[in-house]
């Protein structure tokens, strides 16, 4: 599926290539990504799905703050990104991304060189972080992002780097831990 860390690859990618590879079998219209030391509230889905009806890309808070809570819910296209030029604001973790639109832009960036992941083409630099780099991808795409300002789901304290993806259905989504 994919090429081990051994092999000279950052984890980043490896998880990235992982999780393109399972991409195209996909039939729900929601994908959420949580590092498998992290944990969603209990009714993490019940409290997002009501929020996703207006938002292509839909991010909450985490319960001890690690993230900036910042709600870009009001702000438009062109300032969304302006500010994900300069800063990741969003967690990757228990962010809903919409299928078809995370297809759009060809998946998890896996294109990195010189600290950077760029364009699959190759002829524009991102962001230095793969989720920070997604974000960018979908903004430019057109995404909508919305904030859900509370928090649905903890940091973990087990080692970095280790991640699954639950995908969402609204009507059968079950807790993912």
């Amino acid at each position: 599926m994919a090429q081990s860390t051994r092999d000279g690859l950052r984890p980043t990618l490896h998880q990235a290539r992982q999780l393109n590879a399972l991409l195209p079998a996909v039939t729900t219209p929601w994908v959420v990504r949580l590092a498998d030391d992290d944990t969603l509230v209990r009714d993490y889905f019940a409290r997002m799905m009501p929020a996703a009806e207006e938002a292509d890309v839909l991010y909450a808070w985490d319960i001890d703050g690690n993230k900036p809570h910042i709600d870009c819910s009001g702000w438009s296209q062109s300032q969304l990104l302006r500010r994900l030029d300069e800063a990741n604001w969003i967690d990757g973790t228990a962010t809903l991304v919409r299928t078809d639109w995370l297809r759009s832009i060809g998946g998890w960036p896996v294109r990195y060189e010189d600290n950077f992941f760029w364009t699959d083409t190759g002829d524009e630099r991102l962001a230095p972080h793969e989720d920070w780099a997604c974000w960018q991808l979908l903004a430019r795409a057109g995404a909508r992002f919305r904030c859900l300002p509370v928090a649905t789901w903890k940091v973990g304290t087990d080692a970095p780097g280790r991640q699954t993806t639950a995908w969402a259905e609204p009507a059968s989504a079950t807790e993912r831990h």
